[in-house]
């Protein structure tokens, strides 16, 4: 609707104005004939541009999605940390210390595990040998018990008076028989449920050999026995446990002369094979071991003639109890049949000596 314009004189007037649109005209007809032209390459930068910017922020989620993947297989080595300022940084950061932290609890939680299954079999090692214990006790002793109950019986029924003498010793005997039975037992239940500590100090085994044989010079002169005591007076100092060592000696004398043959021969020799090392070996004349025998001659209760054992006072525990001492020992034992009969032998660490052996 078209406005008068009313000047001072009072007549009514019309102001128009007139432009060309001729260059309107003239550019558009330009752009319809190069929009052709224009329209594929802003595609193509408007293309890149679009990848570019997806990539710069993609890039950091499919990280952060194989780092996820990686903790959620408990896979703590190949973790990507992103190292920018934005929350996709912050995000690696926390997911970098989330997964260290994970990683030292399962650590914690294997080590646990590892010390309560240890703790699990130890107890039921040790009630298994608690078991075996009371079973061998009952066992070993029904013997030794039926003699001494047929004997009292014997006495209470008002035996000859010439028999009251031989009961009564018969008594004691298997009554001593059943004490150190049920000592032995006892300390090899302590070695087993490694209840024994070690005490090593420099001693001397020439002396502790001494000391044995002295102790055993009233067996070795009932039987007859010839002894040869080669390098003996040799002063052979070793690192060990002063008792246990005189333990194993006792016990691998008191078997060597129990299995010799009457008049025959018992030999203690103590050499040194290697640098740092000193073997003692006691070998007595008498019948060789059958091979079986030889590889379960140092169980426990494993008696190769039972009634022997019996009749010369053995427990069958003696050689289980030198075989926990010797392993404590880090000793190299063993026994061996010879043209003569049996050998015994330890190896000890010699006091001054290299230990580390060349092979």
């Amino acid at each position: 609707m078209l406005q008068p314009f009313v000047p001072g004189s009072g007549d009514a007037r019309y102001l128009f104005a007139m432009t060309s649109l001729q260059p309107v005209g003239e550019a558009v007809d330009m752009l319809k004939r190069y929009i052709a032209y224009l329209a594929p390459v802003v595609l193509v930068i408007g293309l890149v541009l679009s990848w570019v910017y997806s990539r710069m922020v993609s890039r950091p989620l499919v990280r952060l999605t194989r780092s996820a993947t990686r903790l959620s297989e408990l896979d703590f080595a190949g973790q990507e940390e992103i190292r920018s300022k934005d929350e996709f940084g912050e995000l690696s950061r926390r997911m970098t210390a989330m997964s260290r932290n994970l990683e030292a609890a399962l650590a914690e939680l294997r080590q646990a595990n590892v010390r309560l299954k240890q703790d699990v079999e130890e107890k039921e090692r040790s009630e298994r040998l608690r078991k075996e214990l009371v079973a061998n006790i009952s066992h070993e002793l029904k013997t030794p018990l039926g003699i001494v109950k047929g004997f009292a019986e014997g006495l209470q029924d008002g035996v000859a008076a010439d028999k009251r003498e031989r009961y009564l010793s018969l008594i004691v005997t298997e009554t001593d028989r059943m004490n150190a039975l049920i000592m032995d037992m006892l300390e090899l239940s302590r070695y087993e449920v490694r209840a024994v500590q070690l005490h090593p100090e420099a001693i001397s085994l020439t002396s502790l050999i001494q000391k044995a044989l002295r102790s055993f010079s009233g067996q070795l002169e009932e039987k007859g026995l010839r002894l040869e005591a080669n390098a003996i007076g040799e002063a052979w100092q070793v690192d060990a446990d002063s008792k246990r060592i005189e333990q194993v000696l006792m016990n691998l004398l008191s078997n060597s002369i129990r299995h010799a043959a009457e008049g025959g021969k018992l030999a203690i020799e103590v050499t040194r094979p290697s640098q740092g090392k000193v073997r003692t070996t006691i070998e007595n004349e008498g019948p060789p071991i059958a091979q079986a025998d030889l590889e379960r001659i140092w169980e426990q209760f494993y008696r190769i003639e039972r009634s022997r054992d019996r009749k010369s006072g053995g427990t069958g525990l003696g050689l289980a109890i030198v075989k926990h001492i010797l392993t404590l020992h880090g000793s190299d034992f063993g026994v061996r049949n010879t043209a003569q009969g049996v050998a015994f032998y330890f190896t000890l660490n010699e006091i001054g000596g290299d230990t580390n052996d060349e092979p």
